[in-house]
């Protein structure tokens, strides 16, 4: 899933002590990808706290098959991501990567992603249908009734 949303840059001063304590909980917390993803995610967690309003958690993997360097950012709702979290600390995945990684093979193969694809192609279908219907009735132009000339260009 590519990242469509435009991303603006922050920049942020902090001091060397502080980003060193970064650097070494990032070394520990291999579940975040890189300071920006880490920060990101500490962001809307403190969000999340004080609203009280469940915020998205982003997580940013690098595509790198083939000689290929993309981010792909996906948001991740927090309950799943505190059950990742409450998993990785059970043992039950290494990092954050490898569960997201069996989330996502697990959903192929169970055909998930199929049946989603596949639901998505007939609302399509549905809305060109409709789209078909509508564009065949007679319509009001300019506050008058469509002649029948008129009516036969949306035939």
């Amino acid at each position: 899933m590519g990242n469509t949303e435009k991303e603006e840059k922050l920049t942020i001063r902090i001091s060397e002590e502080d980003l060193l304590t970064i650097d070494q909980f990032l070394e520990e917390h291999t579940e975040y990808g890189s300071r920006s993803e880490f920060i990101r995610g500490v962001l809307f967690d403190f969000i999340s706290v004080k609203t009280g309003r469940t915020s998205k958690y982003y997580y940013t993997a690098v595509n790198t098959s083939k000689g290929n360097k993309e981010n792909i950012s996906i948001s991740i709702p927090t309950g799943l991501k505190d059950t990742i979290m409450a998993a990785i600390s059970s043992g039950v995945f290494t990092a954050y990567e490898d569960a997201i990684e069996e989330i996502l093979k697990y959903s192929y193969t169970e055909k998930y992603v199929y049946t989603l694809v596949k639901k998505r192609i007939e609302e399509q279908k549905n809305l060109e249908q409709l789209l078909d219907d509508f564009a065949r009735r007679p319509r009001f132009i300019s506050g008058r009734n469509a002649t029948e000339e008129e009516r036969k260009e949306y035939r």
